[in-house]
């Protein structure tokens, strides 16, 4: 356990009585500000939306730019270039039946109390089944945006390309729904099913994939097609997530990391699947985040990596080497790294009650400080050196000391002898009690007892 502990800036409550998963924030500006502003947009599982704009330490009321109630539970939400015909960022909604993309308009009123936000629904794809998460990204390499693929309850990946459905494929074998990411390097969907296997499948592979002849066929003798992984790789534990990053300090300018997070070790996965290196957690890890390191000497695209625990503690790594662990108050359940009142590097925690905090690595001054005397004294080193050569003297004397044996003394000594007499089975043992004293004194009616 760590001695430091995670300092707050700036903290407030979401709602009362609502639950929050890993893919309930946010950080992004998605509002498309000039000056770059990031907000903070939590997503809970009971529907209620919020965007937070804080700009000074400590929460004011002006500081929720939004809160709107959407009336269905809230799984994921993120933010890309999801509107057709413009690169302006927008905001995805995930709910348990539908997909939803709202732009979000900053209005100004009258100072700035009257500063608020509205969102605009763009446009809606209704699921045919029951949604797990989903991931972004420029499928198939297209530029300037971004294209949406949401994974179901039972193993279906549904790909939209922006406000039109692409197609749907389906992951065999499939038990649960994992972890999901998109690799734009490889162009490959990184996921991990239910034996425990981290899988890629690439996008072309998924778009030019025959659907229908993946079917049940009617005829029993006909060889049913399956959908192939790119890459599989065991690594015999379950995934709470999944992550694309440049962590490892030996990448090169165009490799990068896939980051698994286990139930008790991280992995670094190489893009063909061959794992690059290891770490494995004494603790229990509840979420994890990747963040860049501005302003750092090193090339500024590598990252570090938070990662927040059941402790509950936050530890900092560097290349799989701890550089910082901190005490923290909750467990949070999704981490993210921003700017917030011209303060670089801001930890944003969320916890599963609804707890939002941003917060610093850093410790309180002691409060026992050991106050240096006001007054020194001036050393004598005169007095020292006779005082010391004084020592000397006395420890020589003591151990130079002759210990002197007594002049007077009393000797007392046994002697055995054993007799065998003829005619006769047991022999005849005498034993003699010697006494000898030295000394000037004369000793008179001696008794010597035995018992």
């Amino acid at each position: 356990m760590s001695l430091f502990k995670l300092r707050d800036w700036w903290s407030t409550k979401c709602g009362n009585d609502e639950e929050y998963d890993q893919k309930g924030l946010c950080v992004a500006n998605l509002d498309n500000d000039p000056s770059g502003a990031q907000k903070i947009v939590t997503g809970s599982l009971h529907g209620f939306l919020r965007i937070f704009a804080p700009k000074k330490r400590e929460f004011r009321v002006e500081d929720l730019m939004l809160e709107s109630n959407l009336g269905l539970p809230i799984l994921q939400l993120d933010v890309g270039r999801f509107i057709p015909n413009s690169s302006d960022l927008a905001l995805a909604v995930l709910h348990p039946r539908k997909l939803t993309v709202y732009q979000v308009h900053s209005n100004s009123g009258i100072g700035d109390q009257g500063h608020y936000f509205n969102i605009e629904r763009r446009y809606d794809h209704n699921l045919e089944r029951t949604a797990a998460n989903f991931t972004l990204g420029p499928f198939g390499g297209v530029s300037s945006r971004d294209f949406l693929c949401v994974q179901s309850m039972d193993g279906a990946l549904s790909v939209y390309e922006q406000d039109h459905f692409a197609f749907t494929r389906f992951l065999s074998p499939f038990l649960m729904p994992g972890p999901l990411c998109y690799l734009s390097k490889t162009d490959s969907f990184i996921t991990v099913n239910s034996v425990h296997q981290v899988e890629s499948y690439r996008y072309q592979n998924l778009a030019s994939f025959d659907a229908a002849s993946s079917q049940k066929p009617s005829d029993p003798n006909s060889v049913v097609k399956k959908l192939q992984a790119d890459w599989t790789l065991n690594i015999g534990e379950n995934a709470l997530d999944i992550v694309i990053s440049r962590f490892s300090r030996s990448l090169t300018s165009t490799q990068v990391d896939i980051l698994v997070l286990g139930e008790r070790t991280l992995f670094c996965i190489k893009e063909n699947g061959s794992i690059r290196m290891q770490k494995k957690l004494d603790y229990h890890p509840s979420c994890y985040f990747p963040y860049s390191m501005v302003g750092a000497e090193e090339d500024p695209t590598l990252n570090n990596l938070i990662i927040a625990s059941h402790l509950p503690s936050l530890s900092i790594y560097k290349d799989m080497n701890l550089i910082w662990a901190s005490r923290s108050d909750t467990v949070p359940v999704a981490l993210r790294v921003g700017k917030f009142g011209g303060l670089q590097g801001l930890i944003v925690s969320l916890d599963e009650t609804g707890n939002l905090a941003l917060s610093y690595l850093g410790t309180d001054p002691s409060k026992n400080i050991v106050n240096s005397p006001v007054e020194s004294k001036d050393l004598n080193y005169e007095d020292m050196d006779k005082e010391l050569r004084s020592l000397q003297i006395m420890i020589k004397e003591a151990s130079t000391v002759v210990r002197t044996e007594p002049s007077e003394k009393i000797l007392l000594r046994m002697q055995e002898t054993v007799q065998q007499v003829l005619d006769t089975e047991d022999p005849t043992v005498t034993l003699s009690l010697l006494v000898t004293y030295t000394g000037n004194d004369e000793l008179k009616n001696v008794n010597i007892g035995i018992s």
